[in-house]
């Protein structure tokens, strides 16, 4: 049952709007009415529980962050009248509707409406396995703006290096052509070097990203020799960090 000290602050407000004499009835009877106020005021979950479904905004894959499953974060039947409350009001402080735009008040749930402004999807963002300080890094990757680099030479780069073992990365060659073994000026061309022997091979993280269960993958991959597949993966990788337009060369040593 709620009681004054536990109840929503729009709910006491409407609350406060009873004779006196009607809350003193109320209180005597244990809260019966200011409960059932209590619970329409809340129905639907306060900005805290509410969660967004990010595979409701498309299938862009972001390297640097992960998969989400669709039924991890759903979003609610219907939002509480506080949570909207929250946000729409002013405060002494803040006009209302402000904190959905403010990357510091802005609810958890809302994120990914805040980061198409700065053209960040956030879509697949953590995992069932992965959902450590899930609340920060969202607003860091929003904060980072990486969407503004994509396509530059350190973000084909940083995709690539995903898929390398710890400590080694791959070298990216600008205005570089690699055909039949040979290097060659071209200013629509990259050339990525790697050693073949330094990528790695899949991690459980990289299975559950390409692969929609178990069974989906012992269907691709039936030998545990096939689990080697990082170099194609290291190169699709890169190839969609690519802007369209500019043929990607691989040279693996």
């Amino acid at each position: 049952m709620a009681t004054p000290a536990t109840a929503q602050p729009d709910t006491l407000i409407l609350y406060a709007s009873l004779p006196q004499f009607l809350q003193d009835n109320d209180a005597a009877g244990g809260y019966q009415f200011l409960s059932w106020l209590d619970g329409f005021i809340s129905e639907g979950g306060g900005s805290s529980s509410l969660t967004y479904d990010y595979d409701d905004v498309g299938d862009v894959n972001d390297n640097d962050v992960g998969d989400v499953e669709s039924d991890e974060f759903p979003i609610p039947a219907m939002i509480g009248l506080q949570a909207i409350d929250d946000i729409v009001r002013d405060t002494p402080y803040n006009p209302g509707w402000s904190a959905i735009l403010d990357i510091n008040r802005c609810p958890t749930y809302a994120l990914p409406w805040l980061g198409q402004f700065v053209g960040v999807r956030l879509n697949e963002i953590a995992t069932a396995h992965n959902t450590t300080n899930l609340d920060q890094r969202l607003r860091t990757i929003i904060q980072n703006e990486n969407a503004f680099a994509r396509g530059t030479a350190s973000t084909i780069e940083t995709a690539a290096n995903a898929y390398m073992k710890p400590g080694y990365f791959v070298t990216l060659q600008e205005r570089t052509s690699f055909i039949a073994s040979t290097f060659a000026a071209d200013p629509y061309a990259i050339t990525i070097t790697f050693t073949s022997a330094d990528v790695a091979n899949l991690t459980y993280g990289q299975l559950f990203s390409d692969y929609s269960d178990y069974a989906a993958v012992l269907s691709a991959l039936p030998y545990y020799s096939d689990f080697g597949q990082g170099i194609p993966n290291l190169e699709a990788a890169a190839l969609a960090a690519a802007p369209a337009g500019l043929f990607c060369y691989f040279n693996a040593v």
